[in-house]
């Protein structure tokens, strides 16, 4: 009897931490899926009202209490157009662009550092404050000779809030900068939507 109680006591003080370690945060081995929508990044730079937008999927696992590494896919509607040519018949001059919708993929890798599991030592909080980041490429599906073709080089940086309004849904925005299509500026970045976690 008193070797088992002494089993129970060391085992108590061995698993003890990792228990309340499991109550101080909900992000250890977690899932979370977010769906969001963003008008960035850009392609036309010289006219915004020809963007259409982007959807976004993201899935996201607890790798400990305070990180999470995932990846994204996602696809873009946005308007192209034909790289301008010159026109023979009146040197200095280019012939009229053609505008045509074209698609996009985009896909990566990205990566959550929570900041709340540090303010906040409850599992059950509906607000989770983050950073995240992202890095990976677009693919534009585009004729020969558009502006916008081949694939691109894709990564930003973010702050990001998410409110849960039930145990698993809720509703998250990001803000931060973002790379622009086949350019080297940086241009800032608003996605919004809904996440889940289980």
């Amino acid at each position: 009897m008193k070797k088992h109680t002494l089993l129970l006591i060391i085992a108590s003080v061995f698993l003890w931490p990792m228990c309340v370690k499991a109550q101080e945060s909900s992000i250890y081995h977690r899932v979370n899926l977010k769906l969001g929508h963003s008008t960035t990044p850009k392609f036309l730079k010289w006219d915004n009202n020809l963007e259409i937008g982007n959807i976004r999927f993201e899935g996201n696992y607890g790798i400990n209490n305070f990180i999470e590494v995932g990846g994204y896919l996602g696809c873009y509607k946005f308007w192209n157009i034909d790289n301008p040519i010159a026109n023979p018949d009146f040197p200095g001059t280019t012939n009229e662009f053609h505008r045509y919708q074209s698609d996009a993929l985009f896909y990566g890798v990205n990566a959550n550092f929570h900041v709340m599991p540090f303010l906040v030592k409850r599992d059950k909080v509906r607000i989770d404050l983050y950073l995240s980041g992202k890095l990976g490429a677009i693919s534009m599906i585009a004729p020969a000779g558009s502006v916008y073709s081949g694939t691109a080089l894709d990564y930003g940086l973010y702050a990001g809030l998410a409110y849960y309004i039930t145990k698993s849904w809720g509703l998250y925005v990001e803000y931060g900068l973002n790379r622009k299509v086949q350019m080297s500026e940086i241009e800032p970045c608003l996605r919004y939507g809904v996440t889940v976690k289980f």
